[in-house]
Formats: structure tokens, sequence, C-alpha cells
């Protein structure tokens, strides 16, 4: 779906594909029209007490929560026990987790058949990750594709310790309550869900959470922008993209923008050492010129 040298572009959204033009526009599903809540929704406690599983470090929240998802799940692959790989309060410790552990409310949990053979437990996948949202997370499987040993991740929604870029799995561009798989893309390009889209309960609905999948025209690569445009800084593994005080790597630094940055646009292209430069202005009113391609990856993003 990502190739750009591709003439047709394949968005895949449960078992539909569209194809699209690259270079143009794909339009995602909308959102359940009706608001039924599922059985099972139990809104957790309010408890951020942190206690050690092992060698994991989880608050009472989470906890609960895993406990909750354990009881919908009624399978083998024990959420608080030996399946359990990464929680929370992890800062840096692991690179791929791009700053999503460094806070409360995250959780990774192994699916392999422990201790036993080891190999995936393939058929307990999209129940464990169904129990995981209803129980109230953000819960992906990730594996090999996404560059990642096979586990289930999962962020605790509404979890007032959540890190910066936990948070923004939830429902940030590439987020859970927009209908897609929480990883940052490389083309900008987000990538739809694959276990059917979010679940909501009436209390995630009173913290203020809502289904973001609102059937919005999103924007194929190659990006171009125009004066007014609100754009988003696009960068992933918890890099963060120069402001400079005007186009060339010689300029000084005005302000370091972390992923998920909004901007506007005023003004641009210019070209300089090799880069396309946009002038943007932050939200504090900070000016300043970036890159729009760096090392690969398109830094800034309809």
């Amino acid at each position: 779906m990502r190739k750009m040298l591709v003439l047709l572009v394949m968005v895949v959204v449960g078992v539909q594909a569209y194809p699209v033009p690259a270079g143009g526009l794909y339009q995602l599903p909308t959102q359940t029209p009706t608001f039924v809540e599922p059985e099972g929704c139990l809104e957790p406690p309010d408890d951020y007490t942190r206690v050690t599983i092992g060698n994991v470090v989880l608050n009472q929240r989470t906890i609960a929560m895993l406990e909750h998802a354990q009881e919908l799940y009624g399978g083998p692959i024990e959420l608080t026990g030996r399946h359990l790989t990464q929680g929370s309060y992890n800062v840096g410790a692991v690179a791929l987790s791009f700053g999503t552990h460094d806070g409360g409310g995250a959780v990774d949990i192994s699916v392999r058949n422990i201790p036993q053979d080891w190999s995936i437990r393939y058929d307990d996948i999209e129940p464990l990750v169904y129990a995981l949202r209803v129980a109230g997370f953000a819960a992906w499987y990730r594996s090999e594709s996404d560059g990642m040993t096979p586990h289930i991740h999962a962020i605790a929604i509404g979890d007032e310790e959540l890190s910066y870029a936990a948070g923004l799995q939830v429902d940030g561009r590439y987020g859970y309550f927009r209908g897609f798989n929480g990883l940052p893309q490389e083309d900008g390009i987000p990538i739809p869900d694959a276990h059917g889209g979010p679940v909501l309960c009436q209390w995630m609905l009173d913290l203020g959470y809502a289904d973001l999948r609102d059937g919005e025209e999103v924007q194929l690569p190659p990006y171009m922008f125009s004066p007014e445009q609100v754009i988003y800084v696009n960068t992933i593994w918890g890099e963060e993209l120069n402001l400079r005080s005007a186009p060339g790597l010689s300029n000084t630094i005005v302000s370091k923008l972390p992923h998920e940055t909004r901007a506007t646009v005023l003004d641009g292209p210019q070209f300089a050492d090799g880069f396309r430069w946009w002038q943007l202005e932050l939200a504090d009113g900070t000016v300043g010129w970036a890159a729009d391609e760096v090392g690969g990856t398109l830094t800034l993003v309809p």
C-alpha cells in the first residue's frame, strides 16, 4: 500500500479494498451510526498506585483492566502473568516503542504458547484483542510485518499518566479512535485497523472520547501545501523535526517539533541544501522553516 512506484494504491479496510490513484485521495469508512455499548464494558478504578509484577511495572488501574479483559477472554494467555512482557513507566527502554511505554497505561502481551512450544496462538489473537478493547484498551496485534516480535500492544484509554506518544495512539492522526493501527508511517499514510475498528463504552464517552472515523478524505503523497493549510509534523521512533529561522541547515534552530505537532503553512516551498522547505507558524506564534522530507520520512503531512 505504501509503495510509491505502483499505479494504484490499495487501501484495505476490513475485507474491502479501494483502488485509488497514487497522489490522489482515499476516503475512510464512517463511524457506526448508532452507539450501542458492547456487553462487558466496565469503568476502571481511579487508582494509580504502582505495582510490580515480575519485572514489569503497572498502575493499579491498568491491572484492574487487564484482570477484567482476562475474564472476558477466558483463554490460556495470562494477561497479568507470564505473558506480560512489557509494562509502563519504562522510559527509553525499547526503541521500537518510540515512547509509548514511557508513562502509564501501556502493556505488551506475548501471544506465544508459553511454556510449551512457544508457537504463536493465532486463534487467540482476535478474541483477546476484542476483550482488551471492551475492557478499555486501544489494542492491536503487532507482528514481523510491523518490524516487531509478535505480541499484542495495548494502551489504557483515559489513563491520566499516558505518555505523549501513547496518547497519540489513542486519538491522534494514526490513532485507534480514527480507525487506524496506531503506528506512524514514513509516507504519512495511516494504515486501517485490522481488528474491526474501535470499541466505545459509555465511560469513554463520559471522558470525552468519541468515534473519530468521520469518512474524511486522506491525501496520498506526493504532498504539496498551500498558504493557510493546516499540516502535521510526521516523525517516527520518537524523533523531532528541526524548525529553523530560514531555509538551510546552517540556520538557527528555533524549535524542535515532536510528532503530530500542528502547524499552519505560511510560505514555500524553497530549496536549500538538498531539502524542500516550508515556512510554518505554530500554535504559540513561533514561525520558522522545516524540511518536508528527511532520511526517507515525509516529515510534513496533511
